[in-house]
């Protein structure tokens, strides 16, 4: 186990003890390979079980891709993201970059445990983990989707929710991020 994904899973393990729980039962499959982009900034590749693979992210500039995905999307003060396809976390630093203050939460969501175990073996995300507005969803369901965001609700109602797709990264399981988006989105016309 990396030192950051030793360190980043006693962060998790404070907030959000079930999804740390199941990280640290869960061994590298493979299906996650961790490349030197053209700017020697990690990239990815997820390996499909046919042997053909989807790209997480840019092979030259990992960080400018995100940036510029970041750049399209228009908040308004205090939204939360609905983030899916968290990648390797290039999208989670180019909303903080781009958005700053004007961000009032983000809920991650990851369709592929492999690739969220990639993403806290790379670097310290303790940060954004310690965050209250910060929600993590990780090959959730329905009911743990509803349990993880109770004391929430109120927050999106009054600021907003906004869903922002980074496509790249939601090629591990795309129907998984389409189900959960759909459920997401469903959610707000009920809260609203």
């Amino acid at each position: 186990m990396s030192d950051y994904l030793e360190k980043n899973l006693e962060s998790l393990q404070k907030r959000f003890p079930v999804l740390a729980q199941r990280l640290a039962e869960t061994e590298s499959d493979g299906t996650v390979r961790i490349e030197s982009a053209s700017t020697g900034d990690p990239t990815a590749a997820y390996l499909l079980p046919n042997g053909g693979e989807k790209r997480l992210h840019s092979s030259r500039d990992p960080k400018r891709e995100a940036h510029r995905w970041a750049e399209s999307i228009a908040l308004k003060q205090n939204e939360t993201v609905a983030l899916f396809g968290p990648g390797l976390g290039y999208p989670i630093e180019a909303l903080g970059q781009v958005h700053g203050d004007k961000l009032g939460g983000m809920w991650i969501f990851e369709g592929s445990i492999q690739v969220f175990r990639a993403m806290l073996s790379l670097k310290d995300w303790t940060w954004l983990i310690d965050q209250p507005g910060v929600l993590f969803f990780v090959e959730v369901n329905e009911t743990e989707f509803r349990e993880l965001t109770q004391g929430h609700f109120q927050k999106v109602i009054i600021d907003g929710l906004q869903i922002a797709e980074y496509e790249p990264g939601t090629q591990p399981a795309p129907e998984w991020h389409r189900e959960r988006g759909k459920k997401v989105s469903n959610l707000m016309v009920q809260w609203a």
